[in-house]
């Protein structure tokens, strides 16, 4: 089914949940804490606990995403993203990048569930990079660059990127979306003519890909 996608402004959510390919599982974010839960409600667990210390502050965990494999969530916090088992084991560090260029990593898995994706500082740059998932843990640079992308006003800074269909993805910076080819090339702005464009402006954030033609809120 052909897709579109939906822009928001003055979002209040960051994607914090998502649910397992076998539907059996919900990944979510509650304060500082990663968990996961059951699909019936039940078996609610803490899979990574915060806070995470570094530079000035304390932060979270948060921003899962599933693959394939049902039994393994993806998630990040500041300069790093990771994956973990949904009960708790196996956690570990798949990619680091340059605090504090990219603040949060947030990564989309592609929907062949074989990439991922994240804006993050290496070498001193930022972008949105991608990175085969059979090839984690590598290094930031190992992830091949689709575009220079700075840092988003709005939705807590990371680039929140959406993987969508015709291997596009939508992300955040300054104050707007833009999209991009996976494979690589300028970024074109979606949402100018909503923002204005100006630092006193509404900001878009938090952007979803959904079917066509399905009705908005």
């Amino acid at each position: 089914m052909a897709t579109a996608v939906i822009t928001v402004s003055l979002a209040i959510g960051c994607g914090a949940r998502t649910v397992a390919p076998d539907r059996r599982t919900v990944a979510y974010a509650s304060g500082l804490d990663l968990h996961a839960v059951d699909w019936t409600g039940a078996n609610d667990r803490v899979l990574a606990r915060g806070p995470y210390a570094r530079g000035c502050c304390d932060w979270g965990y948060g921003h899962p995403a599933f693959a394939r494999d049902p039994n393994t969530v993806y998630f990040a916090t500041v300069d790093h993203f990771e994956s973990v088992g949904i009960d708790g084991t196996h956690r570990r560090t798949l990619v680091s990048g340059e605090f504090p260029i990219a603040v949060f990593p947030n990564a989309a898995v592609s929907p062949d569930r074989l990439r991922i994706a994240a804006g993050i500082g290496c070498r001193g740059t930022q972008s949105l990079r991608v990175w085969s998932l059979a090839a984690l843990p590598a290094g930031c640079e190992t992830g091949a660059v689709v575009t220079a992308a700075h840092a988003s006003i709005e939705g807590n800074e990371s680039n929140d990127p959406a993987w969508g269909p015709g291997d596009r993805i939508v992300f955040q910076q300054d104050r707007d979306l833009y999209v991009v080819d996976a494979a690589g090339g300028v970024a074109r702005n979606l949402t100018a003519a909503l923002t204005g464009g100006d630092a006193s402006s509404a900001g878009a954030a938090y952007p979803a890909w959904v079917p066509l033609g399905a009705p908005l809120p």
